[in-house]
């Protein structure tokens, strides 16, 4: 986030940021098999002077979970990278994180564990995350989900389509841009533009 510059977009825009690290990634105080309630509650205790949550991946699946359990308080939401994939993968993530410790040569793996080490994270930290990443919640339940929210998953993310997720958010608006890939999502311009766009309406 910071190099990317969006820090600097939202406070050039007088949008106080609050961040949120990963549990068992850099800065982060919690371990990498922390529990959701706890991950949660702390996510929500950082961010309680906002009303809005922007999460990519992970991360927005987390955002989410405590877009419900805020029973309210969070009026906007940006969702990136983030897609029916994620409902479906779920027996992806183990497989993943053995071959990042085994250092599989893959393309996949090894741009996994670059964008890992380049963020200030362990891979070993990174593979117990993935391992014990909390799924995201039921699409039946996000009817619950009060929030206007902004998703974007590029056009070639492996995470879409985005269908399932938009039916199931009473206020959902999606952007697919073209030829962008799940790991260059918040590097973006592109997405930078329309994340400012829609937080500025």
């Amino acid at each position: 986030w910071e190099r990317s510059g969006w820090l600097e977009l939202l406070e050039d825009a007088e949008i106080a940021v609050a961040l949120f690290p990963l549990p068992g990634h850099a800065g982060s105080t919690l371990p990498a098999s922390a529990p959701l309630e706890a991950v949660v509650d702390a996510l929500l205790d950082t961010a309680r002077d906002s009303t809005i949550l922007i999460g990519f991946s992970a991360g927005a699946t987390l955002a989410l979970h405590a877009a419900m359990a805020a029973e309210g308080r969070i009026t906007t939401l940006v969702l990136l990278g983030l897609g029916d994939g994620f409902w479906s993968a779920g027996s992806v993530k183990p497989d993943a994180a053995k071959r990042m410790r085994q250092g599989a040569t893959d393309a996949f793996t090894r741009l996994m564990s670059a964008t890992a080490t380049s963020a200030g994270n362990t891979v070993e930290d990174v593979a117990t995350f993935i391992e014990a990443a909390h799924s995201p919640p039921p699409l039946s339940g996000l009817s619950a989900v009060s929030a206007r929210t902004l998703i974007i998953c590029g056009a070639d993310d492996a995470a879409g389509p985005v269908s399932g997720l938009t039916s199931a958010l009473p206020e959902a608006t999606v952007r697919s841009p073209v030829g962008l890939d799940h790991f260059r999502t918040t590097s973006s311009r592109e997405v930078m533009t329309a994340v400012m766009q829609f937080l500025q309406r």
